[in-house]
């Protein structure tokens, strides 16, 4: 039912490095960013203007290949550069005038800036002692000291992006906005430079939507944001389905192919049949009549037709133990119809 939760456990499995133990196999129906860690990085720093520069948030953007790159850094440094901010006690906010920004007292203390301040005076003053009122982190020194002026110039540009992306632009405006940031932090690959590709489609496709009903006015940021991501986030359709490998799909209507095997993950209570969010506007909600669509029933008819495709094995599988306290969990109404 949700192939994207699954994906990287797939992966781990079945992406083995020998040759002679590999089975050839391909995911169909993920969301657009979950085929590359690119894009899940571009879609988290669409959101920072509205965060709190949080420090998971930054080092899980240093940690995308593409943008370590582009600031001369490799993934040997990332440990040293984890362990200094550690211990320079940095958790959100770029400086007290941000967090006031925010409604918050104007308080300095572990915000980035104040913690850069903590790793340059340990690089300066080799001591445990407070100077001029700040306490040094202790070995930072030699060499790797020069990983300083990197981390610092990423920061930096995160908190300048946050900071121009709060300003309103006419829809056309935007594009040169990414466009200019995205060459800033990205230094992809040739792989990766394709991948990225889809965001400059989803931004186009964007522009041309507004263009076409000829809104004129200006465009805040959250608004922009939630078109781009509605646009990245919506699966990248079946391309890889049925190309000769043990195929991983979600359950999806005219897919009652014979299979020898077939196996259903994921068939949890609560989570199959498929909920769908209402949406505000849709009237048909409030008056169902008879013919309009039901995800639930389609969901129904999806597991009996998964059912009707295999033809030599089925294994059907549900979490039958929650993970955090050992009770017993109940299967999909649906297995629960089939076990009775």
């Amino acid at each position: 039912p949700d192939v994207a939760s699954y994906a990287p456990f797939i992966d781990a499995v079945f992406n083995s490095q020998d040759s002679n133990m590999r089975i050839p196999y391909s995911i169909s129906d993920r969301p657009l960013q979950a085929e590359h860690p690119i894009l899940n990085g571009f879609i988290l720093l669409l959101g920072l203007p509205q965060s709190r520069l949080l420090f998971s948030d930054v080092i899980t953007l240093l940690e995308i290949p593409a943008i370590y790159r582009a600031y001369q850094l490799s993934e040997s440094d990332l440990p040293t550069l984890k362990q200094w901010l550690i211990e320079a006690g940095v958790r959100w906010g770029f400086d007290g005038q941000s967090r006031e920004q925010l409604g918050l007292p104007n308080w300095q203390q572990n915000t980035w800036l104040y913690g850069f301040k903590r790793l340059l005076m340990g690089y300066a003053m080799q001591t445990s002692d407070s100077v001029f009122g700040i306490v040094p982190v202790q070995n930072v020194e030699g060499l790797d000291a020069a990983l300083l002026g990197p981390l610092m110039a990423f920061v930096n540009d995160l908190h300048e992006f946050s900071q121009q992306a709060k300003q309103a632009r006419q829809p056309q405006q935007w594009t040169p906005f990414i466009h200019q940031w995205q060459q800033t932090f990205f230094a992809p690959s040739d792989e990766e430079l394709s991948v990225l590709e889809h965001v400059n489609v989803a931004l186009e496709n964007w522009v041309t939507g507004i263009q076409a009903v000829s809104f004129q006015q200006e465009i805040e940021h959250t608004v922009f944001a939630d078109g781009l991501k509605a646009r990245l986030q919506k699966a990248n359709g079946s391309q890889h389905f049925m190309v000769g490998k043990v195929n991983f799909c979600t359950l999806l209507p005219m897919r009652s192919i014979p299979f020898k095997v077939v196996a259903v993950l994921g068939l949890n209570d609560s989570e199959y049949p498929r909920s769908v969010i209402p949406n505000s506007l849709d009237l048909m909600r409030f008056k169902h009549r008879l013919g309009d669509r039901s995800r639930r029933n389609e969901d129904r008819y999806l597991f009996l037709e998964a059912i009707l495709s295999a033809r030599q094995s089925l294994w059907l599988s549900y979490k039958s133990k929650n993970q955090n306290n050992d009770e017993a969990m109940t299967p999909s109404v649906v297995l629960a119809e089939l076990l009775d």
